[in-house]
């Protein structure tokens, strides 16, 4: 006859099994400035102390299983760690089981190098920034993975947060599925800044992006990018993106939410293309479309195939204004069907106006376009809206699709929102399982 577990039963073996997988998991410490002076002659048992670590992130990896714990101290670390190198968790319940390699409390680790994660899952990269300064420049051969700070090639469960990602030699992140399919990929709390370092264009692709998220065989899970500030994609070549979301193959990127986010001072902003179910909300886009730029609109939907029920809510978008660019513009390449575009903000602008360019089925609704929102005081970047100002109260709720603004403030449950990514005299108090954003990073406006 055979057993049968009841439910109480049933529960009390998952609990028994997460906690009996936490109980074996381990954590090791590693620290640059070699305390004891063994450095990674120190063995792994050795390293579950912090007074007798490892001295490279690499040896302190190479002593994890799935779900333990590397705290790196604070100190440069020149290496860079592989697509084989970091195992994948153990959980079943995200980020619970996750292989986490994080800061030492309290402390800033920047590594020289790059991490290529391909085909792993369950991992968490937390408080490590990483310098692309002693990476390959970059080559014709398309070896892309060493030439980008974060390359992520198949996987699932991975999140990178709470770091700054810099001197990227062509891209800072990339996204790909060459090696398998990508779902719940998250970046979170980052500073990813001055992208093509390298040098290397083309007339093919004279682009070195911040975010460049793509897939061309598989369909893609949710991947997503919230409260990041991307700056300084500014070549070499013109069509260098802060964010750029494409595909040259259709069908694959699917339900990609760019959230809560600081583009600014790039050739262009953010390109949303290639895929349905796109959303883009409560971001700020200040001074992007610079002088020698293709001075695509500030978010732009356009560009490859599938582009269906793209959603663009409650962006404030100013200044950015090279040779006449608009605020936002949909179909200028490609035909996106079902765009829905409302309550953004368009100030000082090229144009603040929507660019209905091509496609069909867009809705617009409740954007405030070219007319003063009463910013708090724009010269200092403080895009808040005052208590006076006549755009509040002018936008549709959109509580059923999202339920705060860029401050995490919560916004109304009934009644009508105010426009762009500020809401003005909401309250502050919000639950989260987002990690807070470090103090260093200082993500503004």
């Amino acid at each position: 006859m055979g057993f049968k577990l009841g439910t109480i039963g049933f529960a009390l073996f998952v609990c028994l099994t997460l906690s009996a997988n936490a109980a074996f998991a381990t954590t090791y410490y590693v620290d640059a400035s070699n305390p004891n002076g063994r450095g990674d002659g120190n063995t792994c048992s050795a390293a579950q102390s912090v007074s007798s670590p490892k001295l490279t992130i690499k040896g302190g990896v190479s002593c994890m299983s799935g779900g333990d714990t590397l705290y790196v101290r604070a100190g440069t670390y020149n290496e860079a760690l592989n697509s084989n190198t970091i195992p994948s968790g153990t959980g079943t319940s995200w980020p619970g089981g996750a292989t986490t390699i994080k800061a030492y409390p309290g402390e800033t680790p920047t590594m020289n190098g790059n991490v290529w994660i391909s085909v792993k899952s369950y991992i968490v990269w937390d408080g490590i920034s990483i310098n692309g300064i002693n990476n390959p420049h970059p080559a014709a051969d398309g070896n892309q993975e060493s030439e980008t700070n974060i390359f992520i090639n198949g996987g699932d469960h991975i999140r990178f947060t709470n770091a700054e990602v810099y001197n990227c030699q062509k891209l800072c992140i990339l996204t790909h599925d060459g090696n398998g399919p990508l779902s719940n990929i998250e970046f979170t709390y980052l500073k990813v800044h001055d992208p093509g370092k390298g040098g290397w264009t083309s007339a093919n692709e004279p682009a070195n992006h911040n975010f460049y998220v793509s897939a061309h065989f598989t369909a893609t899970g949710p991947i997503t990018i919230d409260h990041v500030e991307s700056y300084n994609a500014k070549g070499p070549g013109p069509n260098s993106w802060g964010i750029q979301v494409y595909s040259s193959d259709p069908g694959f990127l699917n339900g990609v939410v760019i959230s809560n986010s600081y583009v600014h001072d790039n050739n262009q902003g953010i390109v949303v293309g290639s895929g349905p179910n796109h959303k883009v909300f409560n971001n700020v886009l200040y001074n992007n479309d610079l002088s020698g730029s293709y001075a695509e609109a500030a978010i732009t939907v356009a560009y490859g195939t599938g582009l269906n029920n793209i959603q663009v809510y409650n962006n404030t978008i100013v200044g950015n204004k090279y040779a006449g660019a608009y605020g936002i513009s949909v179909g200028t390449y490609g035909a996106p069907t079902n765009t829905i575009i409302k309550n953004n903000i368009l100030w000082q602008n090229g144009n603040d106006s929507i660019n209905l360019a091509g496609g069909s089925g867009t809705v617009t609704g409740n954007n405030r376009m070219g007319v003063d929102p009463n910013f708090v005081n724009p010269s200092t970047l403080d895009f808040h809206l005052q208590s006076s100002s006549t755009a509040l109260n002018t936008a549709a709720n959109l509580s059923s699709i999202f339920t705060t603004d860029k401050d995490s403030k919560i916004r109304p449950a009934s009644g009508n929102w105010d426009p762009g990514a500020y809401a003005a005299g909401s309250s502050s108090s919000l639950t989260t399982t987002a990690p807070a954003a470090p103090t260093n990073l200082h993500l503004l406006p």
